[in-house]
């Protein structure tokens, strides 16, 4: 048990972003988020209709931090930086925000475990959708597949950078043989953007979000 220094709301909120790091989705109860937390098992109760509802306000937080993460890494991008150089440097915030919450990023895109009638939550995930979609569209103004609907277009970016963070994430990759993710994030936004600059930044940033992916799984191995 710890001691409550947020309001009890927020406190359950940040515990269970906890055990979802350390954790992973499937052991996750209102009854463990509250011992956990060090409150009584009836607690969550009070702040939340169901487990659903708790993780819906995990996932909003989530979709508000990864869209931070895509902001600060597009700023990363040096001046007069193309339209491309921008959406890569967007995939590149994406990654790291998956590798640096990889309980919370799983969770965000599990539907059925969310609650369905979460206003905070579905306009959360829309807002970092459409922020996607607006840097795509910058980049067919300046030429690149412009006759393609920018929907599709943006689902196309989105599905390529999560399947990349996904399958880091769960090891497939270095099973596969590939140990350097930066460099195949940046062979990715080569062959499909056709952008190659990528920042001193970024690059140590992504070794540093790779180590400490690989320090939660090695915890959640160990964890009792």
């Amino acid at each position: 048990m710890e001691a409550v220094a947020l309001p009890t709301r927020d406190h359950l909120v940040a515990t269970a972003r906890r055990l979802l790091d350390a954790e992973g989705l499937e052991p996750l109860t209102l009854r463990e988020i509250a011992r956990r937390g060090g409150l009584s098992h009836g607690a969550p109760l009070r702040h939340f209709s169901s487990l659903a509802t708790l993780l819906s306000a995990v996932a909003a937080q989530g979709f508000r931090e990864l869209m931070g993460a895509v902001d600060a890494a597009v700023g990363e991008t040096a001046s007069g930086a193309s339209p491309l150089q921008r959406l890569a440097a967007a995939g590149r915030g994406y990654v790291r925000f998956a590798l640096g919450s990889p309980g919370v990023f799983a969770l965000m895109f599990r539907p059925e475990r969310l609650d369905p009638s979460d206003d905070d939550c579905r306009a959360a995930g829309t807002a970092a959708f459409d922020q996607l979609r607006r840097l795509v569209a910058d980049a067919q103004a300046s030429g690149f597949h412009p006759d393609v609907s920018n929907t599709q277009l943006a689902a196309v970016v989105w599905a390529s950078v999560h399947g990349l963070a996904q399958l880091w994430l769960q090891g497939a990759l270095q099973a596969a043989g590939d140990h350097e993710l930066d460099r195949t994030l940046a062979t990715m936004n080569e062959l499909m953007l056709g952008a190659r600059t990528t920042p001193q930044g970024a690059r140590r940033s992504a070794r540093a979000t790779g180590k400490q992916a690989a320090a939660t799984r090695r915890r959640r191995r160990t964890s009792p």
